[in-house]
This record gives structure tokens, sequence and C-alpha cells, in this order.
């Protein structure tokens, strides 16, 4: 029979004794500094003896305390990590039948015969993964044999390369192609441990090049193995969505995305359905970034640094019924404790969950179901006035009214999803600053949580001690300053969670959003001052270096064009592959840049989708005038093609840039402003509109294979 677990329920009863162990501990502290104080100075002023063994009684029994304080808030934090360890338990075992069923079901599902239904009309309630045309069934297991060549592992290094598992086509199952598997693997929940470790069988196979036949549409209340595939490549990919093996609402969304970003036809029968078309597109025609660039499976993603500060922040606050009636003269509601005006956003935007909105002529009477009249009325009153509500105490029976209404579903889901919202502009801000290490973010935005005004004044005090913002650093500040210093339980927790914090991979790696750095004093390009960040200067000094060398490709006997055999695709490791991105990300490197402003990218398309996910990127027909340093992308007939921009003519509108792989080389090349083959840019933050040449010639017309 399988064991139901509500992960929710326990992960607030851990918060909760969590929660409970530091308010003991914190207690323990406040007391043994008071009384202790007040036991020592008493033996100052009493030399009398029965004084003076009272005072050291009190004294022995606060060492007490704080030892038994210590010990049960040690318990407590221990059953609260039992409890997640029990949830977690709970669901992976009851993942694992899940799935294990599913995979039975997907193995019979494959058997030939089943229809190829291509509309979304004939989206059936079973979607069968089969191998494509031109893919044959694995002769025997692949493993780790560096010394034999194989077709096959030719074909998996390729699969696993447009995946975004970079690896030089070679044959040869070698170390680095192992570590490619091992990744996939776990990305997808393959088994992979005992005899299974390292090895492509059957079901691994299936899992890399399967494509479905039928469709996949909405369902929420069925677990389906290939909604699961799905959802996790929809997610390597950067679109919300939680992994749960079930076309739910949240998978819809993601999915119209997707499609509505790739021009895929949405309307009709096919609207929010996944066919066999959606599915190659998902999986074959969008390669991703190399993991470096914060697109692969084993890095610390937005999505998952936004989980671990929430998780962090919560641990902090409160449940999703906790309501603080007084907190400093007003009330204090939900998981992350909103305040004062936050409060009454949070209570109407549950309200506008279970479809109770203002505009009804009822509204009153619906607010006084679940409300007493007090409050009720006071949300009508008062719903512009947002100061009033920093003066707004509750009463007992209004809490209590409060506290049911936030942890029914309707609660939850708002704070939910106001939680999530809220962390963002939280990290955000903290990008803002300057704080780029994932962990210093994850603190900071436990400390914009608690007082917006004291986490930026515990930034500028780092600053003005001309110190780097680090995690430790934001954190000895925070100690010091006058109000959030008096947290101490609070930010010590807070800095050993943050510590803690590592990314899938053990190393925490976010992509920082890039902050404007001061002009280089020596000048950029041209020896002067330019006013663009040194990095950009650097950056486009690079590329008319490699432009100087006049690299060109090797064309063999009887070919028309090159063999794609070139410095940058060494350097990248898929050499003998089209090679432009490739080329913007080894200047990139040359310039210090390269994963912070440039990403590292092997796919145009997935560099384009990176600086979208900056969100520094703009699109050629928003009218935006390029800068100097910028990345430039283009398309034509399927085909794509990026290169760097190294200036701007005003005049004739015309885009001047260094490229390679056109023509077989590196070369600079130019554009009018409004040539359709130009897609966007990427804005790495230059101000310049750099050097123009008239001697270039126009790309439009070269191939880049």
């Amino acid at each position: 029979m399988a064991q139901k677990v509500d992960r929710t329920r326990l992960t607030e009863l851990s918060a909760g004794l969590k929660r409970m162990g530091r308010e003991i501990s914190g207690s323990s502290t406040n007391m043994q500094k008071t009384a202790g104080h007040s036991a020592s100075r008493t033996r100052e002023l009493y030399t009398e003896g029965y004084v003076q063994s009272a005072a050291y009684g009190v004294e022995s029994l606060l060492k007490q305390i704080k030892a038994l304080a210590g010990t049960l808030s040690s318990d407590l934090d221990r059953k609260a990590a039992a409890l997640i360890w029990a949830a977690d338990q709970y669901q992976r075992e009851e993942k694992q039948s899940t799935i294990r069923l599913e995979r039975i079901a997907v193995k019979k599902q494959s058997a030939p015969g089943i229809s190829q239904n291509k509309g979304s009309a004939a989206a059936s309630k079973t979607a069968a993964l089969v191998l494509p045309e031109g893919v044959k069934a694995l002769t025997s297991k692949l493993s780790y044999n560096p010394d034999v060549y194989s077709k096959e592992v030719v074909l998996l290094q390729q699969r696993l390369t447009e995946l975004g598992y970079p690896l030089e086509a070679d044959g040869y199952f070698g170390k680095q192609t192992k570590q490619a598997v091992n990744a996939f693997k776990k990305t997808y929940g393959l088994g992979n441990t005992g005899k299974d470790a390292g090895i492509v069988g059957e079901m691994t196979w299936l899992y890399l090049f399967g494509v479905i036949q039928g469709g996949l549409k909405y369902s929420p209340h069925e677990y389906s193995e290939q909604v699961r595939i799905m959802q996790i490549r929809l997610r390597e990919l950067g679109y919300e969505v939680t992994v749960n093996g079930r076309f739910d609402a949240k998978t819809k969304q993601a999915v119209n995305a997707f499609k509505s970003d790739h021009a895929l036809g949405n309307t009709g029968d096919v609207a929010g359905v996944v066919g066999p078309h959606t599915w190659k597109k998902l999986f074959s025609e969008l390669k991703q970034a190399d993991s470096s660039a914060g697109m692969g499976s084993n890095t610390l993603t937005e999505t998952k640094l936004t989980d671990l500060a929430m998780g962090v922040i919560f641990g902090n606050e409160g449940n999703y019924g906790t309501v603080v009636p007084d907190d400093g003269g007003c009330l204090s509601v939900g998981k992350i404790q909103w305040h004062g005006e936050r409060a009454r956003e949070l209570i109407l935007l549950t309200f506008k969950k279970m479809n109770i909105t203002p505009s009804q002529r009822d509204y009153e009477a619906k607010l006084k179901k679940h409300l007493p009249a007090s409050l009720a009325n006071d949300l009508i009153k008062y719903a512009k006035q947002d100061k009033w509500w920093y003066t707004r105490v509750l009463t007992l029976k209004e809490k209590e009214a409060l506290a049911a209404l936030l942890t029914a579903k309707a609660g939850k889901e708002a704070q939910d999803e106001q939680a999530r919202k809220d962390v963002q502009v939280y990290l955000d801000s903290g990008r803002k600053l300057g704080i780029t290490d994932p962990q210093a973010l994850v603190y900071y935005a436990d400390l914009k949580n608690q007082s917006p005004r004291g986490a930026n004044r515990v930034v500028e005090a780092v600053r003005k001690a001309g110190l780097p913002l680090t995690l430790k650093n934001i954190h000895h500040a925070a100690l010091k300053d006058e109000v959030m210093g008096k947290y101490t339980t609070r930010r010590n927790n807070t800095y050993k969670e943050s510590a803690a914090l590592q990314a899938p991979s053990g190393n925490p790696q976010l992509p920082p959003k890039p902050k404007p750095e001061a002009p280089d004093a020596k000048g950029g390009v041209n020896g002067g001052s330019t006013g663009n960040p040194p990095g950009i200067d650097k950056f486009l000094a690079a590329a008319e270096k490699e432009l100087a060398k006049g690299f060109k490709e090797h064309v063999p006997k009887g070919k028309k064009s090159g063999d794609n055999n070139t410095p940058y695709g060494k350097w990248y490791g898929l050499n003998y592959q089209p090679w432009c991105a490739m080329f913007v990300s080894y200047v990139a490197n040359e310039a210090g840049i390269l994963g912070s402003v440039v990403p590292k990218y092997a796919s145009v398309e997935a560099g384009r989708q990176w600086y979208i996910k900056q969100g520094r990127y703009s699109k050629r027909s928003s009218g935006y005038t390029p800068k100097a340093g910028d990345v430039i992308f283009f398309t034509r007939s399927g085909q794509n093609h990026t290169g760097i921009v190294t200036g701007y003519d005003s005049k004739s509108k015309t885009v001047f840039t260094i490229e390679g792989n056109t023509k077989d080389r590196v070369a600079r090349r130019s554009y009018k402003l409004t040539d359709t083959y130009i897609v966007g840019y990427g804005k790495n933050g230059g101000v310049t509109e750099g050097q123009t040449d008239g001697s270039a010639e126009s790309g439009k017309g070269y191939s880049t294979r």
C-alpha cells in the first residue's frame, strides 16, 4: 500500500522545531547575560557570606540552564532534520515505485505498431516513448572502455552534446564520456549504482534518443514517465515547472511558454499539447550551453537559489498560520511574516485566490463569512491607505479567524506565490548592490526580509570598510549593526545555513548579473579612456587580437569548405564543430569576463537564452542601438550565427562586428541596423559606439554551416 506523505506539513513541523530550538537557545543566552550580570554585580556590592553564596548559586543554575538549553536546541534540530529526511525518504520510495511501474509501461508502449498521431486531437492518454527512425536499439550495453572505438559511442557522444553535456565525438568511451553519462542519468533519475553505474543500457538509450508517439496534454491527476522526462527538460531550459510526472497547470503554462518562444503551433486542438514535433524541438533542436554558463544540469540555477533562500527564511520566520497580533505596533502574518501593509496585501491575495474581489456586489458579505466584521470593514475602508496598516493590531478573535484563513488551501497558495516573488526581489536587490556570491545572496535575502533598511545598512558598512561583499564580511557587519546585531542567534544560524548551501555539483556557482565597473584608467582599445567597463575594453581588444592573427580553416582537398578544425574548438573541447559561438566564448575568456558578463556557449540559441534569462537581451525589432562589446545574434533559414559588436555608425546606421566561422575564418563584417538577418543583441554594459571600418565586408551572404 502506497504511503501518502504531506511533505508540506512535515516541513512546517520541521521549521517549527528549528524555531523552538532557536528561541530556547536565544532565551537562554539573554537570561545568561541579564541574570548573570545582576548576580555578578550583587557579589561586588554585598560582601556578606549568605549573599555571596546565593549569587554563586544563581550563576551555577544559569550555567545548568544554558547547558540544558543547548542540549534541547540540538535535540530539536536533530528531530527537525529527521522529519525532513523521513518525508524525502517516503517520497523517494513512492516515486521510485511509480517510476518502475511506468517504465514497464514505457517498454510495452514502445512495441511496433502504435500509430504515429501528429495532431493533438490524437493526443492519447498514453504517449509511447520509442526510438526514432535511424536510431537502432543497442547491440550491447556501453560502458567505460577508452581503448575501443565504437560507432554507437559516437552517437552517444553526439547526443549528449546536443542535450547540453559537451563531448568530443571520438568514439571512445573515456573518462569524460562516463562523467557525462553519470550526469545525464542523475538528472533524469535513472538507476546508476552498483552494476548500473556509468552504464548505458536499453533504458538510458531510450531516454537519450526517444521520441513520443501520440501526445501529452493536461492531466493533473495522472502520473506519466514521459511527462516527468519532459518536465526535467523544461526545467533544464529555464522554464518554471515542478518535476512530478503530472501534466498540471504549471506544466501546461511552461509548455505554452516554450511553444510561444519557438513559434510552435498552439491554437485549437494543439493548444497546450506536446506532440512529436514539440518533443523533437524540446530535445533535439535546442542545444544547451556548457554547464559553466549556467544552463547545465549540475548548476545552481536561479530557481534553485530562490528555493534555498526561501528555505532559510522560512526557518527563521513563521508557519502558514502564524499570526502575530502586535509585532512592533502592527500585525505580522504568514510564513515569512508579512508586516503591516504587506500583510493586508497577502490577505487580499488570499481572497482573490478564492474568487472574492472588490468588484463583486456581495464582496463585503463574503469577507465577513471568513473574518470578523471589524477586520473585514477595515480591509474595505482602508484599502488604499497603506501607512494606516502599520498601526493596525489584531484582537484575539481576529487573530484566530485570520490564522484559519491563511492555513486553508487558498491561503497557502497565496503565501507560496508571494513568498517566491518576494525572495526573488531580495536576491535581485542584493545583486544590484554588488553581491554575486550565492551564499552571501541567501544571507542578504534573510536580512532583507527582516529589515530592508537594515540589510542595506549592513552592505554599506562593508563597503565603507573597503571589503568585498562576501558571506563572512556581511555576517560580521550584521553582528555589529545596532539593529540587526540584536538578533545574534538568527544571524549565526543563518550564517551557518548559508555557508552550508551547495549546488548539486557541490560548489555553488550561479552566473552573476554583471555590475557596472569603474572606467579603466589606462583606457581601452585605442589607449584613451573610453568610459566602458574595463572588462568590455579587454573583450574588444582580445577580439582585435584574434582578428590580427588571421586565422582561416584548412580546406581539405576536393572540399568546398573547411573542416572546423580550430584552436577555439580545441580550447572548448568540441573541435570539428561549428565554432562561431566558441570563438565568442574564447575571446571572453581571454578578457576575463567569461561566465559573468558573457556566457560560455557552443550553441548560439543557448547563448541567446542565457541573455534573455539575465534580462540583458534586446530584439532587433525593439529599436535598440547596439554598443561596442555587445554580442550579436543572427538567424537565417534555420541557421544561427553569433559574433561580437565592435562598432556602430549612427549616420549610416551600420553595425560592425568581428566574427568567427564566417566564410571559414575570423573576419570583420558589417550589417545595416535593420537587416532581418540580425535577431537581437546580448547587452554587456558597453556605453560607446566603438570603432567603425568602411572597408568591412557585409556578412549577410556568408554561410557558417
